[in-house]
This record gives structure tokens, C-alpha cells and sequence, in this order.
């Protein structure tokens, strides 16, 4: 088991790195910190001072650790959701103005009815009405990322 314990893995194997996380340093495993060096360059881009933003569905800890509140209520976007739900988060948004949203389309446990755009599938076309997508800051092609029009 202990080549599995994070520490292990951080002191022995060196994939782990100093990373600040709302002034705190830490030190975490080097994807983490990779994708929240990218969360923290794209609030400096598109949504600088306390503008908030959008990380769906597997990043609730993105507002924590930038220090922004989500703009909508289920912050952890896991399940289907009715029509009634998504468009209350819908005007969440709107109210909220969110600088840029940052999608992991991923299928949760390889099953596409949970994949963002099968189980928000009209928060997801409200977000591709309302926001542009913008091409090349990732390689990941589950992550879809668009900045606000206003």
C-alpha cells in the first residue's frame, strides 16, 4: 500500500510540488497543481479582481482556492438535473456575469448520460449561446473553456 499514499508518492517518486493555494503553500501532486496554475492564470485573464467564474463539473474546490464564491448553487455538477433546476442556475449566471467558464466534459464512470452536456444539457447550451470558446489553452480534449461576452 504505501507506494499509493500521497506522501510516498510526493517524497520518493518527486511528483508532487510546492504549490500556493489561497496563501497557503502546499504541497500536492503535480496535476493538481498544474490544473490549478491553469485555473489561477485564466481568473488573471478573464476574470481579474473578485469577478467570479465557472470550473464544472469536478472542480468545486477552484472557487476555495482562488478565493471566489460560485456563481451558481450545485457546485459539484455530478448528476442529471431537471429543466426547473437548470434554469434557476441559469439566472444564477446571468446575476453572476462569471468572467469565463472552464467545462471537464468527461463521462463520470465512462457513462455519457453523465457527461456535462447529456446531464446539463441546457446549462450547457445556455453556455454555448451566451459565452465564446476559446481554442488552445489545453490539450485535454474534455475541457472545453469560453469567456464572457460582457
Amino acid at each position: 500500500m504505501l507506494p499509493i499514499y500521497p506522501s510516498w508518492r510526493c517524497e520518493n517518486i518527486h511528483q508532487c510540488s510546492e504549490t500556493l493555494v489561497a496563501n497557503d503553500k502546499l504541497y500536492i501532486d503535480n496535476e493538481t497543481a498544474n490544473n490549478l496554475i491553469a485555473i489561477n492564470k485564466l481568473s488573471e485573464m478573464f476574470a481579474p479582481g473578485e469577478r467570479t467564474f465557472i470550473a464544472a463539473p469536478f472542480w468545486p474546490g477552484a472557487y476555495a482556492a482562488m478565493g471566489r464564491k460560485s456563481p451558481v448553487w450545485e457546485s459539484f455538477m455530478l448528476l442529471p438535473r431537471n429543466k426547473a433546476f437548470q434554469l434557476a442556475e441559469i439566472t444564477r449566471i446571468k446575476a453572476a456575469n462569471p468572467g469565463f467558464v472552464l467545462l471537464n466534459d468527461f463521462p463520470l464512470d465512462n457513462r455519457e448520460e453523465l457527461r456535462f452536456r447529456n446531464s446539463h444539457s441546457i446549462m450547457d447550451q445556455y453556455i454555448r449561446d451566451n459565452f465564446i470558446q476559446l481554442h488552445g489553452y489545453t490539450n485535454n480534449p474534455d475541457y472545453r473553456l469560453y469567456k464572457s461576452r460582457r
